[in-house]
């Protein structure tokens, strides 16, 4: 069963179907038609059904599916065929559709490159020269240093993207009892 909605919500995943209803006093249906107007990665509108006085909003699942995945400046506006005012307005983040989802896509930059990063230092392991050259060409890497470096940075990244609002990861730790001698 799907929640009634007075108004698009903030968040909307592709695929899915979004319907809400829009009660506007002054501007009452079927007087005044209401559009809705997306704006962002990609552009696109929905005109409102009149219910009574009352707008009813709807996207289907076909369409919310063709809007490519970011955040979108949304308006609604209603006209009478002569005159057209803007009523409400915000942002909404579109979600990327998962069902239709390949490998990877669902990713952030951060975790694909700590993916690169843990690899080439694994490859690392085995091969301890940062530079060497044969025949007159040279070839550089990384150093190793700036390799751990990256890692524990884009770790964190990763880590904080993962668990909003925390941090750091937590760390445990214990207090001697009191009066006794620290060994």
């Amino acid at each position: 069963m799907a929640n009634t909605l007075t108004a698009i919500p903030v968040k909307i995943v592709a695929g899915t179907t979004v319907k809400y209803t829009r009660t506007e006093s002054d501007y009452p249906a079927p007087t005044w038609t209401l559009t809705l107007y997306l704006s962002g990665a990609s552009a696109t509108s929905f005109i409102a059904a009149a219910n009574g006085t009352d707008h009813d909003v709807t996207i289907t699942s076909t369409l919310s599916a063709a809007i490519l995945p970011g955040n979108y400046k949304w308006e609604e506006r209603v006209t009478d065929g002569t005159d057209v005012y803007a009523v409400a307005s915000g942002i909404v983040y579109f979600e990327a559709n998962m069902a239709s989802a390949t490998a990877g896509s669902g990713q952030t930059y951060e975790e694909k490159t700590l993916a690169i990063i843990d690899g080439i230092l694994s490859g690392r392991i085995t091969k301890d020269q940062e530079s060497y050259q044969i025949a007159g060409r040279a070839v550089s890497r990384i150093p190793f240093a700036e390799l751990k470096r990256m890692r524990a940075e884009l770790s964190a990244a990763v880590y904080m993207q993962r668990n909003p609002g925390r941090f750091g990861r937590p760390v445990r730790i214990s207090f001697p009892p009191t009066g006794g001698e620290v060994t």
